[in-house]
């Protein structure tokens, strides 16, 4: 049962209509989310400024977590929205874990390719030592931690298959490895979903 969250009085009806949409049971209006500014904020700590440095902006838990419920304390949310600590590194974060270098920047990130071709390319890994996957799971934590009764934390936006093989490789070269080496790309598409299912129940654990 989900608990009551400081932010969302009607936690439990929204998240009893969700569970109903999602089990296709008849709902008396659709689910919806909406969310609207408040004309004054929830009383609390005053904005933390952001960062100079792009890097700090995502990685500083510190801010993340003081900017995040600064933003739920401007917010009503209405219907079936929540108030969500994101816990992500930018869209398709799973590459950063495979082997792509991240290209922060203040409102998205990048990820550079790291192979030069696929035939021939050793098999993806994740693993556990990994500094930003450490941090993700860090973070992930301490999210789930410091907002019990407060907000619900989102899942990191790893996405999976073809979308983190044009990281990895390139998007313009992927194009043409689907012509030239399709069954290498079927490799690879076949180990990030298992890697995918891999990091997706470690971080399932933090938010149980």
């Amino acid at each position: 049962m989900l608990r009551e969250l400081e932010y969302k009085a009607d936690v439990r009806e929204a998240a009893e209509r969700m569970a109903a949409f999602w089990e296709k049971r008849e709902l008396d209006r659709p689910a919806i989310w909406i969310t609207a500014s408040r004309d004054e904020p929830l009383p609390g700590p005053e904005p933390p400024a952001p960062p100079s440095d792009p890097v700090a902006i995502w990685a500083d838990q510190e801010y993340r977590l003081a900017a995040g419920e600064h933003g739920m304390r401007r917010v009503w949310f209405l219907a079936e929205s929540f108030p969500v600590m994101q816990t992500h590194l930018g869209p398709g974060s799973l590459a950063i874990h495979l082997g792509s270098e991240p290209v922060f920047q203040p409102s998205t990130v990048w990820y550079e390719p790291c192979f030069d071709s696929l035939p021939g390319s050793p098999d993806l890994s994740l693993h556990p030592d990994e500094h930003w996957w450490r941090w993700t799971l860090e973070f992930t934590r301490r999210a789930c931690t410091e907002g019990a009764g407060r907000w619900v934390v989102a899942f990191p936006d790893l996405i999976e298959n073809l979308d983190i093989l044009a990281s990895l490789r390139g998007s313009l070269e992927l194009l043409t490895d689907l012509v030239d080496c399709p069954e290498d790309v079927h490799r690879y598409q076949r180990q990030i979903l298992e890697l995918y299912m891999v990091a997706y129940d470690e971080l399932a654990t933090l938010q149980n």
